[in-house]
C-alpha cells in the first residue's frame, strides 16, 4: 500500500481500515452484531464514554448554529 491507497481510504474514496480511527474489522463485527441484535439500520461503536458522549451531543445539535452545554 501506498500513501495514495492511505489517503483514499481516510476519505472513503476506497474501502478498507485505517486502524483505529477510520475502522478495523473487529469494530466492524461488533457493529454489525450490535445493529442486528438491536434491529438497528446502523451503529458505531467508541474508544471510550467522553467519544460516545460527544457523538451523541453532536447528533442531538445537528442543524443548530450553536450547542451550549454545562458540565
Amino acid at each position: 500500500d501506498s500513501a495514495h491507497d492511505l489517503d483514499d481510504r481516510v476519505f472513503y474514496r476506497k474501502p478498507g481500515y485505517v486502524y483505529s480511527r477510520g475502522g478495523s474489522p473487529t469494530n466492524t463485527t461488533l457493529e454489525r452484531a450490535i445493529s442486528t441484535l438491536e434491529g438497528a439500520e446502523v451503529t458505531h461503536v467508541c474508544s471510550s464514554g467522553m467519544a460516545a458522549s460527544h457523538l451523541a451531543l453532536l447528533a442531538a445539535g445537528a442543524g443548530q448554529d450553536e450547542l451550549i452545554l454545562c458540565s
